[in-house]
């Protein structure tokens, strides 16, 4: 990978890569680079961000109430961990195929998102009584089997494109 992304963001990237247990395939790059799929990610994205909000809001008042539904709670925690993790890769493919200003905005969502897959597995960890690699380990097979999978619906966490 080359670019802008690259060359600001290397130690950032580096912990989603070993994070994340595959790249996003090239066929989903190919066609988000397109002029027409930008609206698409770029609106998804938001409407991905919205549902972030309120998922919070809802943990928060569900898990602090019942507090016996924890193991529930870890395992959103880390497929949320994925979805941050992923987004963030995603932003550093498309951002060197985009004219500057759109480049430069994909990289600032980049960096203020780029830690935040730690803090959902660090949370997750204080809350679990147990150790959870093996269920973090769970949830990157399927990401990953997902991310490779042929997708019909086009969108910023979606599968191999169907063109």
């Amino acid at each position: 990978m080359i670019g802008t992304a690259t060359k600001f963001d290397t130690n950032l990237l580096a912990s989603i890569y070993q994070f994340l247990q595959c790249e996003t395939p090239d066929q989903w790059v190919d066609k988000a680079r397109r002029p027409e799929s930008l609206p698409i990610l770029l609106r998804d994205h938001l409407l991905c961000e919205l549902k972030a909000a309120q998922s919070a809001m809802f943990l928060i008042r569900k898990y602090a109430v019942e507090p016996e539904s924890a193991g529930t709670l870890v395992d959103k925690l880390i497929i949320g961990a994925y979805i941050e993790a992923r987004s963030c890769e995603r932003f550093a493919k498309l951002a060197p195929h985009l004219d500057e200003d759109l480049g430069k905005f994909y990289i600032s969502l980049l960096r203020s998102e780029a830690r935040h897959y730690q803090d959902y597995l660090a949370l997750a960890q204080s809350i679990s009584k147990e150790d959870i690699t093996t269920r973090v380990n769970y949830f990157g097979q399927v990401e990953a089997e997902l991310i490779q999978t042929p997708d019909y619906d086009f969108k910023f966490h979606s599968g191999i494109p169907i063109i």
